[in-house]
C-alpha cells in the first residue's frame, strides 16, 4: 500500500510540473494536472476507475468545445477547418489519454471488455458527453435558440455522466 501511495505522489508532482510549462502547448497543462490529481485522489479514496474515466472523458469534451468556441470567435465566427468541433474533441481525447498513459495510470488489473477501466471510462465518457451536447443543441434549436432551463449546457452532460455511472453500477461493471 505504501508503494502505491508513493506512486501517486510522484504522479501528482509530475502533473504539477506541467502547470509551469509554457502556455503554447497543444493541450492545457492545467487540465493535465487536474486530471492526474483527480485520478490519484479518487484511487486513494477507492472510487472505481471506470467512473473517474467517465468524468475525465466529459472533461475532455468540455475542454475541446471551449477551445472550438475560442477558435470560432477568433476566426470571425467561421470554421478554420472542416469538422473543426469533432477534430478538437478527438485531439483533446487523444492528448488526455496520452497524458494519463505517460503518467502510468493505465495500469488497472481490472478490465472492462478487455480494456483498462480508466481507458474504457474515458472513451465512454467522451461519447456520453458528446451525445449530451448534441441533445443540448437539438433542444436549443427546437426552442428558438434559447435554453429551456438555465445552465442547460452544463446540466445535460453532467446528468448524462451521472446516469452512465449508475448504469455501469447496475450492469455490474463496477463494484
Amino acid at each position: 500500500m505504501r508503494m502505491m501511495a508513493m506512486k501517486y505522489r510522484i504522479a501528482a508532482v509530475l502533473f504539477s510540473f506541467f502547470t509551469f510549462l509554457p502556455a503554447a502547448m497543444a493541450h492545457c497543462p492545467l487540465c493535465s494536472a487536474a486530471t492526474g490529481m483527480a485520478v490519484a485522489t479518487t484511487r486513494i479514496y477507492g472510487i472505481d476507475d471506470a467512473v473517474v474515466g467517465l468524468f475525465i472523458g466529459g472533461f475532455a469534451v468540455s475542454t475541446a468545445l471551449w477551445m472550438h468556441n475560442v477558435a470560432f470567435k477568433r476566426n470571425g465566427k467561421k470554421m478554420m477547418i472542416a469538422y473543426q468541433q469533432h477534430i478538437f474533441v478527438l485531439v483533446s481525447l487523444a492528448l488526455t489519454l496520452v497524458t494519463v498513459y505517460l503518467a502510468g495510470m493505465l495500469d488497472s488489473k481490472y478490465l472492462i471488455f478487455g480494456m483498462d477501466k480508466l481507458f474504457f471510462g474515458t472513451i465512454a465518457g467522451t461519447a456520453v458527453a458528446s451525445l449530451a451536447f448534441v441533445a443540448h443543441q437539438q433542444l436549443r434549436a427546437g426552442n428558438g435558440n434559447s435554453n429551456f432551463i438555465p445552465m442547460q449546457g452544463i446540466i445535460l452532460p453532467l446528468a448524462a455522466l451521472v446516469v452512465a455511472s449508475v448504469g455501469m453500477y447496475a450492469l455490474g461493471w463496477i463494484a
